[in-house]
């Protein structure tokens, strides 16, 4: 990967964020994508412990909900078809009231 490097003798002078992205620009569309994967796959790799527990916490009261029967597993196809029937019935509301 192409790499400006803007040094003086004894190091780098620090580019923005908007320089960055200014040189970012200029690399292929195949290289841009290789760095978005890279700086997505570092984010994703930084636990962040607040988000951490707060995950956790749900996960345990969603457990604990489904133990005590106050909520019940919905398989991923019901899902899906309740979303699809939403949609299209929203998409039908718009039609009527733009009709």
């Amino acid at each position: 990967m192409r790499w400006a490097r803007m040094g003086i003798s004894s190091g780098f002078v620090p580019m923005t964020v908007a320089q960055i992205f200014e040189e970012v620009k200029k690399l292929p569309s195949d290289e841009q994508a290789d760095l978005i994967d890279m700086l997505l796959a570092h984010v994703r790799a930084e636990p962040n412990p607040e988000i951490e527990k707060a995950w956790d916490e749900e996960i345990a009261h969603r457990l604990e909900d489904l133990h005590a029967a106050r909520a019940r597993l919905v398989s991923a196809d019901e899902v899906f078809a309740r979303a699809r029937n939403a949609l299209l019935s929203s998409r039908a509301r718009v039609s009527k009231k733009h009709a």
